[in-house]
This record gives C-alpha cells, sequence and structure tokens, in this order.
C-alpha cells in the first residue's frame, strides 16, 4: 500500500496490516470494476487491538499539597505495540509506586489496581513529603512499565507556618 492504494497482479493476494484499531471501509477495483461508492463491492474492515505490550499513563499526577491527595487522579492504559487501547482487558493488574523520590516521601492509598475497559484510575493516592522532582512508576507482570512526568509536592500553609514557629526568634537589641 502507497498512499492508501495497492497494486497487484491478477491472482495475487494483497496483505492489508494496518496497525491502528478501528472500524474502517476498503474499496476495491479490479480494472473496470470499482467498488468506490458500492458497497456491494467493498470491504467493511474491524481492526482490533493486539495483544498487550505496554503501560501509559493517560492522566499524569499533577502538583499537589503533602499528604492531599493527587487529583485529577492518575490513570494508567494498557497498550498494544501500536499504542491501541486493549479495551477488552478487565484483568491486568497494575501497580503503582514512587520512581524519582527526591524527598524521601511515601505514597499511600490503593497502590494497585486491576484494569476495567484496559484502564485503571489511582484514586486517592498522596505522598507525605514536599519536594519537587516526584515521579511515578506503574508496572505489570510481562508489559514494559511507564515513569510519569516529573511533579511536585507542595508543602502546605500550615506546615510553613509549624516549621517557622520552630525558628529561634533574633535577640532583642540591646537599647
Amino acid at each position: 500500500f502507497t498512499d492508501g492504494v495497492a497494486n497487484a497482479s491478477p491472482g495475487t493476494a494483497l496483505t492489508f496490516a494496518p496497525k491502528k484499531a478501528a472500524s474502517i471501509s476498503l474499496d476495491v477495483s479490479d480494472g473496470i470494476k470499482d467498488s468506490t461508492g458500492d458497497s456491494s463491492h467493498g470491504l467493511a474492515l474491524t481492526v482490533n487491538h493486539g495483544v498487550a505490550n505496554n503501560l501509559h499513563f493517560v492522566q499524569q499526577p499533577t502538583d499537589t499539597n503533602a499528604g492531599e491527595n493527587i487529583t485529577p487522579s492518575p490513570a494508567v492504559e494498557v497498550r498494544d505495540a501500536w499504542n491501541n487501547i486493549r479495551t477488552n482487558d478487565s484483568a491486568t493488574s497494575i501497580t503503582l509506586s514512587i520512581g524519582n523520590n527526591p524527598g524521601g516521601g511515601t505514597l499511600s492509598g490503593t497502590l494497585t489496581k486491576i484494569v476495567s475497559g484496559g484502564m485503571a484510575t489511582f484514586n486517592g493516592l498522596y505522598i507525605n513529603k514536599d519536594s519537587t522532582g516526584y515521579t511515578l512508576s506503574a508496572q505489570t507482570v510481562g508489559l514494559t512499565s511507564v515513569t510519569s512526568q516529573a511533579f511536585n509536592i507542595i508543602r502546605t500553609a500550615s506546615e510553613s507556618q509549624s516549621s517557622n514557629s520552630l525558628i529561634p526568634s533574633p535577640p532583642a537589641p540591646d537599647l
């Protein structure tokens, strides 16, 4: 196929190997017979996703206050080698963990989820210590894992005030 056109000698077969899951219509012609616009000679195809191959963050974690839920909730998809979501997958178990951990924080919440329709959403996750450059890692048995984009956990105003209260006040000047 070149630009959607394939030519073959009479009696030879063409192999059509699409890589994107979709429903498509294929028009065929043989000399003076042409199926363009004539559904009786066309070929309707449904291309399904391939075998599970990798994970993909469809919703990246975002900057969040320390100890508060990461919102929107991170979500991970199971995809094939051509990045089609495996929409019929409701069995794969995905586990999240902290990848880069610059603040020595702990990721809390439900860290393992079973996908539904090829996707797992991890609501209720939080990290307890502030720092910049955290990442999350998603993994499952037998598939290529994925690391999220970097995000920051921000010190809350109450943490800042309590930290500031531990700093001794400078001595009063002698008059």
